[in-house]
């Protein structure tokens, strides 16, 4: 696919692996991001996790080799963190690139089997293209953050001409009945392989929408308060999903370049990643 030119200030990022993370090959990964939607990046140097430690691979599945992330500086606010600590999920703006194999190891599908396997069920993802997917069953949805899919909106499968992948809005909570779209937990996801298939691309950025409650602290608690009311385990799964059903129908329905950043710019950045 050719790439468009964009309209704003691009930042080129290309910076070399360190020698402590030469695992993850010798050249560079650059992409372009816009001034105008994210402040300074950073790098993140992610080591190695195997599944030799298995006091940490047995309780969490976050078994990789070593990587390298690029953290974007988001510009939104997050009102609920200025009143202190909370427990909620605020969205995070970083790309990750990670290795699918390594050289020198005869056996990469046992060294890192959880990350192995979320590689293979992305791969059958993109091969079968399903109108609908769920987290864990069908998209592991690397890094591992511990959480669950509130809901899934904005599905698109990619075909980029480097990374090939398949891009959605979701929120994430570990409660029954997770928090309504709001602007601090709304999250644009991208989970691809890069189309010499020697990196999984992993990538979340914090996104906002003028017509949703701008946190978590604005929004309406009365449908997520009403789906609970139920004592019975059946009738409450239900209303619970119901609830989720409208919330994501909301964000479904929002228009697309209304978002900041719009979606369209999201995948200028994941169009412009150049293995």
């Amino acid at each position: 696919m050719p790439r468009k030119a964009l309209s704003h200030t691009l930042i080129l990022i290309a910076v070399a692996f360190l020698p402590a993370c030469n695992s993850l090959g010798s050249g560079f990964i650059p992409f372009e991001y816009s001034k105008d939607e994210f402040g300074d990046v950073s790098v993140r140097y992610v080591q190695r996790v195997d599944s030799s430690d298995e006091s940490v691979v047995n309780k969490f599945p976050i078994d990789a080799p070593a990587h390298v992330c690029y953290d974007l500086e988001s510009k939104r606010r997050l009102p609920a963190l200025e009143k202190g600590s909370r427990y909620f999920h605020p969205a995070s703006s970083f790309v990750c690139f990670v290795p699918t194999s390594e050289i020198w190891m005869s056996d990469f599908a046992s060294a890192f089997p959880n990350f192995s396997e979320a590689d293979e069920k992305l791969q059958a993802l993109l091969r079968t293209r399903p109108n609908n997917f769920h987290q864990f069953e069908d998209l592991f949805d690397f890094p591992y953050n511990n959480a669950g899919w509130s809901f899934v909106a904005k599905e698109d499968y990619l075909d980029f001409e480097n990374v090939p992948g398949v891009f959605f809005l979701t929120q994430y909570s570990n409660e029954v009945a997770p928090n309504p779209a709001n602007n601090e937990e709304l999250t644009a996801n991208f989970q691809g392989r890069t189309s010499d298939g020697k990196y999984y691309v992993a990538a979340r950025f914090a996104i906002a929408h003028p017509n949703l409650p701008k946190g978590i602290d604005f929004t309406d608690e009365w449908p997520r308060s009403d789906a609970l009311t139920s004592g019975n385990a059946d009738v409450l799964r239900e209303r619970v999903r119901s609830y989720l059903e409208k919330e994501e129908q909301k964000v479904e329905e929002l228009n697309d370049d209304g978002f900041v950043p719009s979606i369209q710019a999201l995948k200028r950045i994941l169009a412009s990643v150049s293995p």
